[in-house]
């Protein structure tokens, strides 16, 4: 169906809605989606459609990733919090990692092939927020949760 670009099925949101990012495990057969009311992350087995889990996540979810190699879901949200969720078995049970941020900053980039050093990202980080700007999420948080790409806001420049 992907390939032909049709609809193969609709699965109801039962009990949360206002969904926004999802992520899809397509060699493990799930599909996560984020929901900001409330602020859940159901997920679905794609073979059937089921609901297999739920997970409270962070409010206002804007991006959602899943890094397969790590069995790893993050979620960047606007209430100023990234949260990981490590998947600890098959059946999709996760344990949450929660690492605040600063509210509003609501965009992230998940690069699973970046696992290598993050001293020049964080030594750039560090310096920029060091200057006054505003960094979405700060570099010890980063070290928690793996590289990930920074918005700074500008807006107090000019």
């Amino acid at each position: 169906m992907r390939q032909r670009g049709v609809v193969a099925s609709t699965w109801p949101l039962e009990g949360v809605a206002a969904n926004f990012p999802m992520a899809l495990d397509e060699a493990g057969h799930r599909l996560f989606v984020a929901a900001r009311r409330p602020s859940r992350l159901p997920a679905y087995d794609t073979e059937s459609g089921q609901r297999v889990d739920e997970l409270e996540i962070c409010g206002d979810a804007d991006d959602l990733f899943f890094d397969r190699r790590r069995q790893q879901l993050c979620a960047v949200c606007g209430e100023g919090r990234f949260d990981a969720a490590q998947q600890r078995d098959a059946d999709c049970r996760f344990v949450m990692e929660r690492v605040q941020t600063s509210r509003g900053a609501r965009t992230g980039r998940c690069v699973p092939g970046l696992s290598t050093s993050r001293a020049p990202l964080d030594a750039m980080l560090r310096e920029i927020a060091a200057a006054g700007l505003f960094v979405s999420t700060h570099p010890d948080g980063i070290l928690k949760l793996g590289t990930k790409d920074v918005l700074v806001d500008t807006r107090a420049l000019g």
